[in-house]
């Protein structure tokens, strides 16, 4: 995001374009310190990058830009549609950007001033991400005369960029996404955040990696590796690399064959040397990646771990097989599913790694008994990876459960409630028998006999009468059994069914 002062040296240099201009002469204008227009300036130097926009700097003559008309018009524009009111969370957002970015001459009156909010603010803000990045040991300092800046290794930097700039800083606007498992909303933050560059050669050395090896990344891997990656390019360009092991002397990940050849195809596109710990790096991100079939990459990352991968994968099975008293370790597609997941999820657990489940709130609202239930494992990624799992690790094996249970569950006990007489609803319930294998309708009740209800025993309550509540067992449907009738009965019947499970 270029902020209030930055555009206004922009339009500053717009209005002086091809002739020189000094700090001193900025800082004049803007109402601030020469030191500050050196922290803008920095902004600006980088807007311009972005946006090919030629901006010089002549030592003992000034600052001289070089702009088109095209680019001073699509100045124009972004100032027409610049948004300078922040919620608190975009602005804690674009606070973490700066501070993780690297950027040591930020005050609190800067952000003040940027932000259009009071110091006493900013600094109420700063106390809040001092909490949130101590979990990654990233230590906030203040130094008076200096500015606000953070100290802390570079791989937990990197880890907080993932998890913490989720508001695009910059103003490019993406029409469609170059590869379709990455939406549009996520390729704009990354290139706004990041840099288009940065991003397309990212994408670039994932595609390579397919193309090479005959594969192809599950679509949360993808998103996962263009989004480290691009913040590794983002990070190695601005001269931050990381300069100790992330891998343990004694853990072999047995990757470095193809790290070797990926590193010197991203070398080679990026201009950049890649040191041995950047090096790990990769090779983590490429060890925590899925592919989505069982190919020589899928060996080649777990050759040495096949054997362990089936064990904790058939320990898991077995202990949630107990404690639900249903037998998953038959389920041959889950025993696979589960052994080509686990492997990758132990190491996105053990390095901190984070992948996106994009349906975490869904699963978390609408299947929470299941949700809950698999929790449970977090023991196993303890046990094996000394770390605990995310909400999002958690949700991708309830998905593969609650598929399992899904495919196998008995018939679901339901109450037929009609407003139209038993003959029509007799009609109505055979074609949610026909269409739904999962229901049994045990009953059909008119309206006038909804008192009886409770001498009946279902499971849930299907009703063709508005406004008709009993407990939280009621799917309203109409007559016809609509598509969404019937979405909306098996949703009910999955539900049912996890929750039963989870209470025993």
């Amino acid at each position: 995001m270029l902020s209030e002062r930055g555009l206004q040296i922009v339009d500053k240099l717009i209005e002086n374009n091809r002739t020189p201009i000094t700090s001193k002469t900025l800082a004049i204008y803007l109402g601030v310190s020469e030191r500050s227009v050196k922290t803008y300036i920095k902004e600006v130097s980088d807007f311009c990058n972005e946006h090919s926009m030629i901006l010089e700097r002549k030592p003992g003559i000034g600052f001289v830009a070089d702009f088109t008309d095209q680019q001073i018009k699509q100045v124009a524009d972004l100032k027409r549609d610049k948004k300078i009111v922040m919620s608190k969370e975009q602005r804690m957002s674009y606070i973490m950007y700066i501070l993780l970015s690297g950027w040591d001459t930020y005050t609190l009156s800067l952000f003040s001033e940027e932000l259009n909010v009071s110091k006493k603010v900013i600094s109420d803000d700063i106390n809040s991400i001092f909490k949130e990045f101590s979990k990654y040991n990233i230590r906030i300092n203040r130094v008076a005369g200096h500015g606000v800046f953070i100290t802390g290794d570079e791989f937990s930097i990197r880890r907080a960029m993932k998890s913490y700039c989720k508001y695009s800083i910059g103003n490019k606007v993406i029409r469609e996404a170059s590869d379709n498992r990455i939406s549009v909303e996520d390729q704009e933050l990354w290139i706004n955040n990041f840099g288009q560059d940065n991003f397309e050669k990212s994408v670039e050395v994932i595609h390579y990696i397919e193309e090479t090896y005959g594969i192809a990344y599950t679509d949360y891997s993808f998103k996962m590796l263009a989004d480290y990656l691009c913040i590794q390019l983002f990070r190695v360009r601005m001269g931050n690399v990381i300069t100790e092991d992330i891998i343990p002397e004694d853990e072999n990940i047995k990757y470095s064959d193809i790290v070797d050849k990926v590193v010197e195809k991203f070398s080679s596109l990026s201009k950049c040397k890649l040191n041995e710990y950047e090096k790990q790096y990769i090779e983590i991100l490429l060890a925590s990646a899925s592919v989505q079939s069982n190919t020589d990459l899928y060996k080649a990352i777990s050759s040495d771990k096949e054997e362990k991968a089936k064990k904790i994968s058939g320990e898991m099975l077995e202990y949630l097989s107990e404690i639900l008293n249903i037998d998953l370790t038959s389920n041959e597609l889950l025993k696979i599913s589960m052994e080509n997941f686990v492997p990758s999820s132990l190491i996105r657990t053990r390095y901190g790694i984070e992948a996106t489940n994009p349906f975490l709130g869904d699963i978390r609202e609408m299947y929470s008994g299941i949700f809950a239930t698999t929790f449970t494992l977090s023991k196993f990624y303890e046990k094996y990876c000394h770390a605990s799992p995310t909400e999002h690790e958690m949700s991708f094996l309830a998905l593969y459960f609650g598929g399992a249970m899904h495919r196998n569950q008995k018939n679901v006990k339901a109450i037929l409630i009609g407003t139209s007489g038993v003959a029509a609803a007799s009609i109505v319930a055979g074609k949610i028998e026909d269409k739904i294998e999962e229901v049994k309708i045990v009953s059909i009740l008119s309206s006038e006999k909804i008192a009886e209800i409770d001498e009946y025993e279902f499971d849930i309550v299907l009703s063709m009468l508005p406004g008709f509540e009993y407990e939280d067992k009621v799917v309203n449907i109409s007559p016809l059994v609509s598509n969404n009738d019937i979405k909306k009965i098996k949703d009910a019947c999955f539900e049912y069914m996890t929750n039963s499970i989870a209470d025993n």
